[in-house]
């Protein structure tokens, strides 16, 4: 059976913004109900570094340098280490609770869904596999400051090294991923990298191949831009957040669903 599928495509984005988006989106998924999978593609202006949701950043980054540098810093809805995002391309994937994908165990709905970069770098003439299938004497899910530093069972790599980061968050069965597919790393393994622009046509492709869906790209609704922008002001810029690990809006897990669309 054919997954139903909605491409959503936004111009470049700060940190703060694009954060605010990804939860703003993965909220009214699940306020909707519907069985409908959410691909966003997206990238960032200024260049930013993110965060996992449990780091304790004061402690293994200067915050106030990257200030200075008007560089932006913002603490990401789920785990992992510190990114830094500049010339690459984020994806991020919402699966609601009536698709059956969202009913894998992680590690299985990591493959799943991590399985349209695969196809993706195959169509950029690059061998990608999982790093679980590649020889490799450390341990998976060690503990590093830094996501790209450490390595997960279905990590991406392409002769031998990973390429991108990938996390996950999961709300009332409902599945929200995002990663990094980072352009500039794309030239360690190509003699000449595509346009930007035929990047995303072949990731689209990809995405519709991976989940045998057919889908015309769209921009976020009126409703979805203005939670967005709610969460942005009252969550994803503020010191509580991004410093102090508090969440000024009260726990995403308890957050009433019913107010997304108000």
């Amino acid at each position: 059976m054919k997954t139903a599928l909605r491409l959503i495509r936004t111009q470049p984005l700060d940190g703060y913004q694009n954060m605010a988006l990804d939860e703003a989106l993965f909220l009214s998924s699940i306020s909707s109900g519907k069985p409908v999978v959410t691909a966003r593609l997206y990238e960032w202006a200024p260049p930013a570094f993110s965060f996992g949701v449990s780091q304790k950043i004061s402690e293994i980054f200067d915050i106030e340098r990257c200030r200075r540098q008007k560089i932006g810093c913002v603490r990401r809805m789920t785990g992992g280490g510190i990114i830094f995002h500049d010339n690459e391309i984020t994806y991020s994937l919402i699966v609601p609770e009536l698709v059956p994908m969202a009913r894998r165990p992680v590690p299985e709905s990591f493959k799943a869904l991590c399985s349209f970069l695969i196809i993706f770098y195959s169509k950029l003439g690059l061998r990608a596999r999982f790093a679980i299938d590649e020889p490799y004497g450390g341990a998976f899910g060690e503990h590093t400051a830094f996501c790209f530093a450490g390595r997960e069972k279905y990590d991406i790599l392409i002769s031998g090294k990973k390429i991108g980061g990938n996390a996950q968050k999961r709300l009332r069965g409902h599945i929200f991923q995002h990663g990094s597919i980072p352009v500039a790393a794309l030239k360690e393994h190509m003699h000449a990298v595509p346009p930007k622009e035929r990047l995303f046509e072949a990731l689209y492709g990809s995405l519709k191949e991976a989940f045998g869906a057919t889908a015309e790209i769209q921009e976020p609704t009126k409703e979805e831009w203005k939670f967005a922008e709610r969460l942005k002001y009252e969550k994803y810029q503020t010191e509580a957040w991004n410093i102090e690990h508090k969440d000024p809006r009260g726990s995403i897990k308890r957050y009433r669903l019913e107010t997304v669309q108000k």
